[in-house]
């Protein structure tokens, strides 16, 4: 739990973009695992004194990388244990007191929502806590983590919990692909920026064999109760509220792959068929998509 090179730079482009760093709160104690290279080239972005980074990558914890990188002025962190002295205990399964609602401008998740069971509970806990015209940022597992946590999560889950209606806006949405499971090793790491399914008009599927990470940014643009309608994928919904099934029409069935309207009885595919499917999975659903993924570089801002 905490933060590695590319969250350390997503993090300092927000900043550089106008997030209001002030009052931060992170879920739990955040590590720190950044070389001091990369250190160096994000104090350089927003006109630091390197110097500092020497210190910074000794560190145990990352207090002194919001305070003096990011700007924070007042750093707490809740967590359900005093094993790394938080400032608040809290079982984030239960609703967090209401003196906590609206008391961060900044809510940094580096790790921790896969591994707490009620998983709405969380994102509404998150929500409350930061103040309208705040930033929540959450890193956490996509592919090939399996085991890690309780879960996976995907771009369509945030996009649709970060909506208006909740209150909220996402204002940046990236796949983090690492070549290990321990995500933070992985020097030749890669980062793309996803496609809303919803703009899109499909669903944006991702098959990898690389270990992935989201990094959500959203932003709070109105304070509302969170939930107060569950959301809804963004296909269904479109398809529920085509005309034809407005009208109680038959629906054809849809090839669970390709999302093609098939008239024709399930069957299993031939083997050349099933070749030409494989080769189409690798390019459509995989970060190659340029009409899904945008491959970005955060130390360099392009």
């Amino acid at each position: 739990m905490g933060i590695n090179a590319p969250c350390a730079a997503l993090l300092a482009r927000a900043k550089q973009a106008g997030v209001n760093f002030s009052d931060t709160l992170t879920i739990g104690r955040m590590g720190l695992a950044v070389p001091a290279a990369e250190l160096t080239a994000i104090a350089r972005t927003l006109g630091l004194d390197t110097a500092i980074c020497g210190d910074l990558v000794r560190d145990e914890f990352a207090d002194r990388f919001f305070r003096l990188v990011l700007g924070a002025e007042d750093l707490r962190s809740i967590d359900y244990s005093p094993y790394q002295e938080a400032s608040i205990l809290h079982d984030l399964n239960q609703p967090v007191p209401t003196e906590l609602h609206e008391s961060c401008d900044v809510l940094y998740d580096g790790g921790a929502m896969e591994h707490v069971f009620d998983v709405r509970q969380v994102i509404a806990n998150y929500m409350n806590m930061v103040r309208t015209g705040g930033h929540i940022f959450i890193n956490v597992p996509a592919n090939n983590l399996f085991g890690h946590g309780f879960y996976q999560f995907s771009t369509e889950f945030f996009f649709r919990v970060f909506e208006p209606r909740n209150g909220f806006s996402v204002r940046d949405m990236l796949v983090i692909e690492s070549p290990f499971i321990s995500v933070e090793a992985g020097r030749h790491w890669r980062c793309f920026r996803s496609i809303d399914p919803a703009e899109a008009g499909a669903r944006v599927r991702l098959v990898s064999n690389k270990p992935l990470m989201l990094f959500v940014q959203a932003e709070r643009t109105e304070c509302v109760v969170p939930f107060a309608q569950p959301p809804m994928q963004s296909d269904y919904q479109t398809r529920w509220y085509e005309e034809d099934a407005a009208r109680g029409a038959a629906a054809p069935s849809r090839d669970a792959e390709s999302d093609e309207v098939s008239e024709e009885p399930f069957a299993y595919p031939t083997r050349w068929q099933a070749l030409k499917r494989t080769l189409k999975q690798r390019r459509k659903h995989s970060l190659r998509n340029r009409k899904f993924f945008q491959r970005i570089n955060p130390l360099s801002g392009q």
